[in-house]
C-alpha cells in the first residue's frame, strides 16, 4: 500500500514545478501572453499525443470491465456534483455573476492537468489510459454545461467546438487503437510519448503561472469570502468521499484510485478562462482555483492514503 508520505512526496514534486511557474510570473520571466501559449501547447499538442500514446495497447476483457466501471463512476459523481451545486447556491444567495462560476468550480476539477500528472506518477501509462476514460463524460460536460453555467444566455456553444475538441478527438483515436488490431509504428509512438510526457511539467508550470496573476488585493478580499471555503470543502472532501462506498464492490485498485484522485482534484483553471471570456466574476474563479489547489496538497494525499488503507481492509 502506498503511504501518505509517498503520495505527498509525489504531489510535492508537482507543486514544486508549479512554484517555479509562479516565481517566473512573479519576477516577470513569464509575460501575460505565456498563459495562452501554455494552453495552446498543452490542449492542442502535448495532452492529445499523451492520450493517444497511452491508449495504444490491446484491450483485454479485464481492462474492458475496468473501463465500464470508470465510465459509471464518472457519470455518477459528476451527476451528484451537478445536483449538489445547483441546490447549494440558492441558500447562499450568490449574485448572477457568481452563481454559475461557483457551481462550475464545484463540479469541474483540474482533471486534465493535475489529474493526469498524478495518475501518471502513480500508475504510469495505465494511469493515463484510465484517466482518459474517466474524463470522457467530464470533457463533454465541461464544454457544454460548464460554458452554460458561466455564460448563461450570453453565448451559444457552436457544435464544432464540441465535436472538434482536441481531447475528444485524441480519445477517439485512442479508442480505435485500443479496440482494433491497429497500432502506431515505433517511431511515431516514441515521438508521441516524448512529446506527451511534456504535459506533466508544462501543466504544472501553467498552474503556477495562473496563480501568479492573482493580485494581493483580490486575494485578501476573497479569502474572507466564506462561500469559497464551503466550495473547497465540498470539492476536495465531500465529493470524493461519496465514491468510498464503491470500495465495498471489490473494483480494481487502479480504477477506484484513479476515480477518487480525479474527483478530488482542485477546481479547473478552465473555469477562470470561461469567466474572463464571458464577463462573469473571474476573480472569484481565479481565487477559487488558488485556494482549492493549495488545500489539495493535503487533501489528495490524505484521501489516497485513506482509500488505499480501506481497500486493503475490504
Amino acid at each position: 500500500m502506498i503511504s501518505f508520505f509517498s503520495i505527498f512526496n509525489e504531489f510535492f514534486v508537482l507543486f514544486l514545478i508549479a512554484f517555479i511557474g509562479f516565481s517566473a510570473k512573479w519576477f516577470g520571466i513569464f509575460n501575460k501572453k505565456i498563459d495562452f501559449a501554455f494552453t495552446q501547447i498543452i490542449l492542442f499538442i502535448t495532452l492529445p499525443l499523451l492520450i493517444i500514446h497511452s491508449l495504444d495497447y490491446k484491450i483485454s476483457l479485464y481492462i474492458f470491465k475496468d473501463f465500464l466501471w470508470l465510465i459509471l463512476l464518472s457519470v455518477f459523481i459528476l451527476s451528484i456534483a451537478v445536483i449538489i451545486a445547483h441546490f447549494l447556491v440558492k441558500p447562499i444567495k450568490l449574485s448572477s455573476s457568481r452563481s454559475g462560476v461557483f457551481q462550475a468550480l464545484m463540479i469541474f476539477g483540474n482533471q486534465g492537468f493535475i489529474g493526469f500528472a498524478l495518475c501518471f506518477l502513480l500508475f504510469k501509462e495505465q494511469g493515463i489510459a484510465y484517466a482518459t476514460i474517466f474524463n470522457l463524460f467530464f470533457l463533454i460536460l465541461i464544454w457544454t454545461y460548464g460554458v452554460y453555467l458561466v455564460a448563461r444566455d450570453k453565448v451559444k456553444l457552436p457544435l464544432w467546438k464540441l465535436l472538434f475538441n482536441p481531447g475528444l478527438i485524441a480519445t477517439l483515436i485512442g479508442l480505435i487503437l485500443i479496440t482494433t488490431p491497429l497500432t502506431l509504428p515505433y517511431t511515431i509512438s516514441k515521438s508521441f510519448q516524448l512529446i506527451g510526457l511534456c504535459t506533466i511539467p508544462l501543466s504544472m508550470l501553467f498552474i503556477g503561472s495562473l496563480l501568479g496573476n492573482i493580485k494581493k488585493s483580490d486575494l485578501y478580499c476573497y479569502l474572507r469570502y466564506y462561500p469559497l471555503w464551503l466550495l473547497a470543502f465540498m470539492k476536495l472532501l465531500l465529493l470524493p468521499l461519496l465514491l468510498f462506498p464503491f470500495l465495498l464492490l471489490h473494483i480494481s485498485y487502479e480504477v477506484i484510485m484513479v476515480a477518487i484522485i480525479l474527483t478530488a482534484t482542485p477546481s479547473a483553471p478552465t473555469i477562470a478562462l470561461y469567466a474572463k471570456s464571458f464577463k462573469a466574476d473571474y476573480r472569484l474563479a481565479t481565487v477559487g482555483v488558488f485556494i482549492t489547489t493549495l488545500l489539495a496538497c493535503l487533501t489528495i494525499p490524505f484521501l489516497f492514503w485513506l482509500a488505499s488503507y480501506l481497500f486493503c481492509i475490504f
